[in-house]
């Protein structure tokens, strides 16, 4: 299935009438000036070399076709890959909610927690090809990275840019993630259905009531699911490396700090907010996809999915193809073709 993202860039394909217009215009022009000289034996040295009209069509052929290549490339096509994803996934607008504060460096979960965290974003986000995604992440405040959209291309480099630590703030707390999604989607709701999916080690180390957002989203019917990324058993919290390239972990009181994973404060959240929780130690595609079902069996759709699900309930491999490089590229050879045509040109009249 073909979709843009951009439809609207089709409006300028009503600027062609005003590109030939003009032409034209300029052309009569010229040709007005050229009879001025009232002296016909003038005329024949300062008129100029007839064009050659049929390598002239090729021209303006190729320049309008790069033009229109141009154009659908503004709009960004993307395809369906799946022939099915229309009816195996119903979307959501989805709001990713990452814990970005310091004990998301710890590499209990190779290669780090953050890390994991972002690749888990990207699967899923593989896994929801029509859903509006966006993008929060918290520390003790939060902030909006990547409002909902479409535009995966760009979500995904929003989620690539993320660091530890990227707000600046000390500890980790849940509330102000998930009260700054709850609001955004409250004010923008539509009929579509939305969703939170908070991914954090659960460790929250800042005063805040998570659990009163999950009763308000829950009232909603907006379902906050919960990813626990590490593992329970923890490791230090690294910082860096010193000169010698030896690590440096963080110290507090003259100890080594050790971060764990709290998973009980995450399945509290998910069972208030209507959602499920799972944990990640590893990119296992499975969970993902168990994220995405969970999605379609929400009560909000329990009347709308059941006569859509695909034989066995299963969630496709569905993905949203990119065709705007392509787009470029065409748009890129007919210039490069029109400067050819019009360089062949010159030599024959020479």
């Amino acid at each position: 299935m073909l979709r843009f993202l951009y439809p609207h860039a089709a409006w300028l394909f009503l600027a062609y009438p005003f590109f030939i217009g003009t032409y034209l215009g300029y052309c009569r022009w010229q040709s007005r000036h050229r009879e001025i000289f009232a002296e016909t034996g003038l005329w024949p040295g300062l008129q100029q070399r007839p064009p050659d009209s049929r390598g002239y069509g090729w021209r303006m052929g190729l320049w309008f076709f790069s033009m229109t290549m141009l154009v659908l490339g503004l709009a960004r096509p993307q395809w369906i890959s799946n022939s099915h994803s229309s009816s195996a996934t119903t979307p959501w607008t989805v709001y990713m909610v990452m814990d970005t504060s310091l004990s998301m460096q710890t590499q209990d979960a190779a290669p780090s927690r953050l890390t994991l965290a972002k690749r888990f974003c990207l699967g899923l986000m593989r896994l929801l090809p029509q859903a509006p995604l966006g993008l929060i992440v918290f520390e003790s405040e939060a902030k909006v990275v990547c409002p909902p959209t479409l535009d995966h291309w760009a979500f995904a480099q929003a989620v690539e840019g993320i660091q530890a630590k990227m707000l600046g703030q000390h500890g980790s707390q849940a509330d102000c993630g998930l009260e700054l999604a709850l609001k955004k989607i409250i004010r923008t709701r539509t009929s579509m259905p939305a969703a939170i999916v908070l991914l954090s080690d659960g460790e929250m180390n800042r005063p805040g009531n998570p659990e009163q957002i999950a009763r308000e989203a829950a009232a909603q019917i907006i379902p906050i699911f919960t990813v626990g990324v590490g593992t329970e058993a923890g490791g230090p919290i690294p910082l860096g490396a010193d000169f010698w390239g030896k690590p440096i972990f963080r110290i507090h009181q003259g100890q080594r700090v050790h971060s764990r994973l709290q998973p009980q404060g995450l399945r509290h959240l998910a069972q208030i907010g209507t959602g499920e929780y799972v944990q990640i130690q590893d990119a296992n595609a499975t969970l993902w996809q168990g994220l995405v079902v969970a999605l379609q069996r929400h009560p909000w759709l329990k009347n709308k999915i059941q006569s859509k699900m695909p034989a066995g309930g299963g969630v496709t491999g569905a993905e949203a193809i990119e065709l705007f490089p392509w787009a470029i590229l065409l748009m890129g050879m007919g210039l490069l073709a029109e400067m050819l045509v019009w360089a062949a040109g010159e030599r024959r009249g020479a």
